[in-house]
């Protein structure tokens, strides 16, 4: 399937003979293929807000699912653009550098 959209995306012809074609070969590569994704990602999110933490304002929320996610591609300036975000609560603060310390999160950049 990948290569026939390869194919779409070089050939404009073929594009503009079957516009609907290429449309529903795009929709079939971004269907996920199980709940899987969709349902880890919600348990992660009920791990982030718990009852004690049910204060998080939507940028906090928002640092702590990207450093769940994508911990492996983070570089130096995101992790400290996080840390950034929860200087104004030190224990949150404190509380992702433990984190991140704890996962060894590898640096890349």
């Amino acid at each position: 399937m990948e290569d026939i959209h390869a194919d779409y995306q070089k050939d404009q012809v073929l594009g503009e003979c079957f516009p609907g074609t290429k449309r529903l070969i795009q929709l079939i590569l971004i269907i996920p293929l199980s709940t899987a994704p969709v349902e880890r990602s919600s348990f992660q999110m009920s791990n982030v807000v718990t009852k004690k933490r049910n204060r998080l304002s939507q940028q906090q929320f928002d640092a702590l699912i990207k450093v769940i996610h994508q911990k492996e591609e983070l570089c130096d300036q995101d992790l400290d653009d996080i840390i950034d975000i929860f200087k104004p609560n030190r224990n949150m603060c404190l509380l992702v550098k433990s984190y991140l310390k704890m996962t060894k999160v590898k640096l890349i950049g």
